[in-house]
């Protein structure tokens, strides 16, 4: 979200059902969870930074989590999405933990924000150029609020 949308009353406001029962993540500062699958949504990433630049990006942002019980290859599948596009999944051994943890939470079903950080994303000519990827800002034993 813009900050002139988020500003201008836009953002959270505009969208209060989707914001009312939000559950947050909390992490250790570190950035060092790993998502899988980003090298399929490699546009979707590109178009969140803005395109490709010599030395590449670390934007910070925020994804939402959401579980996919209806996932036809992973009934436990948890898809990481920023901004609305879907940019890669939690693996699925981690899927299953933080389903777990959730559900112990008192939080099934229920979409979870958590910072994040997309890095990568250059293009210094000569094929070099560096994939996309997402860090996510939430570690073992998960931690969540409201």
């Amino acid at each position: 979200m813009g900050i002139f949308r988020w500003l201008f009353g836009r953002g959270i406001a505009a969208q209060p059902d989707r914001w009312l029962d939000e559950v947050i993540v909390d992490g250790d500062g570190s950035f060092d969870f790993s998502i899988v699958g980003e090298a399929n949504y490699q546009n979707q990433l590109d178009s969140l930074c803005g395109g490709r630049t010599k030395t590449g990006h670390e934007m910070e942002c925020m994804a939402i989590l959401v579980e996919e019980p209806t996932n036809p290859f992973d009934p436990n599948a948890v898809t990481v999405t920023i901004d609305d596009l879907t940019v890669g999944n939690l693996a699925r051994r981690d899927a299953v933990a933080f389903k777990r943890a959730l559900a112990k939470a008192g939080f099934t079903a229920m979409p979870v924000s958590v910072e994040a950080f997309i890095v990568g994303g250059w293009d210094r000519g000569f094929s070099d150029r560096g994939h996309y990827g997402v860090k996510l800002d939430m570690c073992e034993p998960y931690r969540f609020r409201r």
